[in-house]
């Protein structure tokens, strides 16, 4: 296997694990709403009558920021706003987000007390398979 292959087959694993990451997310969200006439707010549809709007109601003031999302990979654009913006794919905007990630992680650092225990199951290990 030479070195592309293996960055490529690499970049894949994260680019899965970041879109993934993302699609649990959203997954998070919709497993938390709850489908009930006080969530539909039927009586406020009512309330506001044909050509009505919502977005001054009470009830939507106090429901609305709750079932916001907005992804950090998905992209949510029109799609002539996304031409405009580089037509970027998930694949592109993974890479994007992975090297942003290496960039600017930064570790904690191990306690010693697990350093310590890691490197004795390490020197174990070597031991017993040497």
């Amino acid at each position: 296997m030479n070195i592309s292959r293996a960055n490529r087959g690499l970049f894949t694993v994260f680019f899965r694990m970041l879109a993934n990451l993302e699609l649990k997310k959203l997954l998070s969200i919709m497993r938390r709403i709850e489908f009930s006439d006080k969530t539909f707010a039927i009586d406020e549809i009512k309330a506001s009558g044909p050509g009505g709007s919502f977005i001054d109601r009470e009830h939507t003031v106090k429901h609305f920021r709750k079932e916001l999302w907005f992804p950090e990979l998905l992209d949510r654009q029109y799609f002539q706003q996304w031409l405009e913006n580089g037509a970027l794919s998930m694949e592109e905007r993974c890479r994007i987000r992975k090297e942003d990630i290496i960039g600017t992680h930064e570790p904690e650092p191990v306690p010693r007390e697990l350093e310590r225990a890691l490197g004795q199951i390490v020197k174990d290990s070597k031991r017993q398979l040497l």
